[in-house]
């Protein structure tokens, strides 16, 4: 893609310093303060399109293969292609949770996903995600939830990789918007001047209310985690409620009556999860104003307005927060497996490096244990 092509447009006419036109590169720095900045922030929001056009689908193939159990072709492709990759810790692949690990390495690290979500969410999605597996006591909680509940993480992940597709489909039109993410610039967008070239309403409404249902289909997760780790039962939500009467909402009314705590440890924030958008667009009425990318969201008697920036915008989180119920999915799954009896290969090698040191030490006389 071309540079100037992710730089955002005047909507009616070019602005004029002077005498002078400014260029779209010239208006997009301004944005940032810096032309360097603006430059760096949209390579960066560039490296994942490269990764969509050139190696999403050897991914989505990859994973495929995970969820199908077919491991014999699944773990050498896998060993060839960590082999590749000093930084990532796994050299073998022995077990389906050595594959797990090394997809989920692969899916974070090798594909500019970083530069969509931002590295400062995506280690802190990491560091909640590993809470799940790091308090003993409560993984019998965790493995009855799973199983009360039919949990099925393939099936998740399946229905996840559509959405990236689909947002693989939209991304270019949104480039711009990330780039302004990545400089912490979107609020300095004059909404009524810029908007966004060549972007198609209809593809992001699509994206948006199909990554929506996705969301309330699966933050019975955040639920039920948050339930395990502070009232230490997957069945008693927060404000006196259950999990049993979660299940009876409807999907629209499972963000706004009260099961999700948002000081609570799993809660992402869904501030972004605008329900009267989601009804507009797939029950009511929704209506763009091209000439001045003013959106217009109809549930029943009451309306939302949004620029065509904003709604890209949301388009972005909802990306975001699929990724972060997908960090709390893998790291279910890795606690399932591992009770499976499956060990990674580096713990492994770990013990054989302390063997063979207490060997050696042992010969000499002097045995350290850890």
């Amino acid at each position: 893609m071309n540079f100037q092509r992710s730089f955002l447009p005047e909507k009616a006419i070019y602005k004029k310093l002077g005498e002078v036109e400014l260029s779209p590169y010239m208006r997009n720095s301004t944005l940032y303060n810096d032309g360097e900045a603006a430059i760096k922030a949209t390579q960066q929001a560039m490296c994942f399109a490269d990764f969509m056009k050139h190696d999403l689908s050897k991914t989505k193939q990859n994973f495929e293969l995970f969820w199908n159990a077919q491991d014999a072709i699944l773990f050498p492709k896998l060993e060839n292609l960590v082999s590749k990759y000093s930084y990532i810790p796994i050299t073998k692949i022995n077990n389906r949770l050595d594959a797990s690990m090394a997809l989920h390495q692969l899916l974070l690290t090798t594909t500019g996903i970083s530069n969509v979500i931002g590295a400062g969410s995506l280690q802190e999605y990491s560091r909640i995600g590993k809470t799940v597996i790091g308090t003993a006591a409560n993984f019998d909680k965790i493995f009855e939830f799973i199983e009360n509940n039919q949990i099925d993480f393939c099936k998740i992940e399946r229905n996840a990789f559509k959405l990236i597709d689909l947002f693989a489909k939209i991304y270019e039109q949104l480039v711009p918007v990330v780039a302004l993410r990545n400089g912490n610039c979107v609020e300095n967008v004059d909404k009524e001047q810029h908007g966004i070239m060549t972007a198609n309403f209809n593809e992001l409404s699509d994206f948006y209310a199909k990554s929506f249902e996705w969301i309330l289909e699966n933050v019975a997760i955040i639920i039920g985690l948050n339930n395990i780790y502070l009232r230490s039962d997957w069945k008693q939500c927060v404000n006196g409620k259950t999990y049993a009467d979660f299940l009876k909402e409807t999907k629209g009314n499972r963000l706004q009556n009260g099961y999700i705590g948002e000081k609570e440890p799993f809660s992402k924030s869904v501030n972004s999860l605008n329900n009267k958008i989601r009804n507009a667009i797939q029950h009511f009425d929704s209506d763009i104003d091209y000439k001045t990318q003013l959106l217009t969201f109809k549930d029943r008697n009451k309306s939302v307005n949004l620029y065509l920036l904003e709604f890209a915008d949301l388009c972005i989180e909802n990306f975001c927060i699929i990724f972060y119920i997908l960090e709390l999915i893998y790291n279910l799954q890795k606690s399932t497996l591992t009770q499976e009896g499956n060990v990674p290969i580096f713990l492994i090698n770990n013990l054989e490096v302390q063997r063979t040191s207490n060997r050696k030490n042992r010969e000499k006389g002097t045995l350290n244990l850890w």
